[in-house]
């Protein structure tokens, strides 16, 4: 099914909770299903509303593309998985702290979530964050994967950053990017590529001499491990080049794609078929 891209904020706004889904029918049991649910949160301050701005609008949208191929995947390859469904919802802004690490500003994130109860199990809820000058939270950040708890969990991509030092590119790959560490584990990563570092599920392929595109959960790893190589800012995590799905090496010229590495879609395959 062809989701059409988020173009303006009324469409938007209005696409609370769609999703996409095919049953599987004429069978004499129940199909098996999994569902991959987020929830997309702006930093906003006065009108909740204002944070929804181009780049949050955009960020939304490739959460939502990457969420439709993951489920066509599912699908596709999973011998025990017959329905897989993803729904994708934008809500109003919350009006975090600023300057905190990444562990304490999910804390403050999920509490505010909970003062307006509006976490919910199997989800993973996503702040939009505005804050380009705090090295202490980088691009971003997720703590567990959704199964764990019975409230979801919480992720924050920092759009103030990623608008600031790279651009629209590496935004959308971030946004993506903090989703997919909430729909993986351990046993995913490790059936998948050699450890557990979910960074090394993504790819940097050769698609010219001297350029490299990247995928998301490459993006920010694929480079040199300092500023200015494939983003401005080297990610804090985990990461080898020798054990991603793929790195076809460091180069003067990147790109980055919100397409996902097979080695992704095919461990949050596993992941679902376990956990979801």
């Amino acid at each position: 099914m062809t989701r059409s891209p988020v173009t303006c904020r009324r469409a938007i706004l209005a696409a609370v909770g769609t999703s996409a889904s095919a049953l599987a029918v004429g069978t004499a049991t129940a199909p098996t299903t999994a569902t991959l649910r987020v929830r997309v949160i702006p930093a906003a301050t006065g009108d909740r509303w204002n944070g929804w701005d181009r780049p949050a609008l955009e960020a939304y949208a490739a959460v939502g593309v990457a969420l439709e191929r993951l489920t066509a995947h599912i699908e596709r390859e999973s011998q025990t998985v017959d329905d897989a469904d993803w729904s994708l919802d934008a809500e109003p802004g919350v009006d975090p702290p600023t300057g905190l690490d990444g562990s304490d500003l999910l804390t403050a994130f999920g509490d505010l979530l909970e003062e307006r109860d509006a976490r919910s199990a199997n989800t993973a809820h996503l702040l939009l964050a505005r804050e380009p000058f705090n090295p202490d939270l980088g691009y971003g950040t997720a703590r567990a994967d959704v199964t764990r708890g019975g409230d979801g969990t919480v992720t924050i991509a920092n759009l103030g950053a990623t608008e600031r030092w790279d651009g629209r590119d590496v935004t959308r790959n971030i946004a993506i990017h903090e989703v997919l560490h909430t729909l993986v584990d351990d046993e995913a990563v490790s059936g998948v590529v050699e450890g557990s570092c979910d960074h090394d599920l993504g790819s940097v392929t050769q698609v010219d001499a001297g350029v490299r595109e990247v995928t998301p959960f490459a993006t920010a790893y694929a480079g040199a491990a300092e500023p200015g190589s494939e983003t401005t800012w080297h990610g804090t995590g985990c990461g080898d080049h020798d054990r991603f799905y793929r790195h076809d090496g460091i180069a003067e010229e990147w790109r980055h794609t919100t397409e996902l590495s097979e080695g992704t879609l095919d461990a949050v395959r596993d992941f679902a078929e376990r956990r979801l």
